[in-house]
């Protein structure tokens, strides 16, 4: 039994959230570029997971990493997650942009 209700804007971000992660992945990729982008996909990627699911089902992730603890008391903040969520992958889809420009520039 799912202890939070998924709601329609749920399911919206789960689809935004894997078309963009998606996208930057195949972009990162694709131009095997500097750190700052790949942190900035990992932390929307680990942020946009742990914020998708329930806050006691998050334990299990978790408990993979080596923590035991629940992060029920994050659940009031969880749309603001998901915005850093989106907000860090777009941003990486920026910066990888670029690079692509400017690797076209240079050829």
């Amino acid at each position: 039994i799912r202890m939070v209700r998924i709601t329609i804007l749920d399911i919206i971000f789960m689809f935004i959230f894997s078309l963009i992660a998606g996208i930057a992945v195949a972009f990162y990729s694709y131009t095997r570029s500097s750190s700052k982008e790949m942190c900035a996909i990992a932390s929307g990627i680990f942020i946009g997971l742990l914020t998708s699911i329930c806050p006691f089902c998050q334990i299990f992730i978790l408990a993979l990493l080596g923590a035991s603890i629940t992060l029920e008391f994050l659940a009031p903040y969880f749309p603001f997650l998901k915005i850093l969520s989106l907000s860090l992958l777009l941003l990486s889809l920026y910066l990888l942009s670029k690079n692509v420009k400017l690797n076209e520039k240079k050829k």
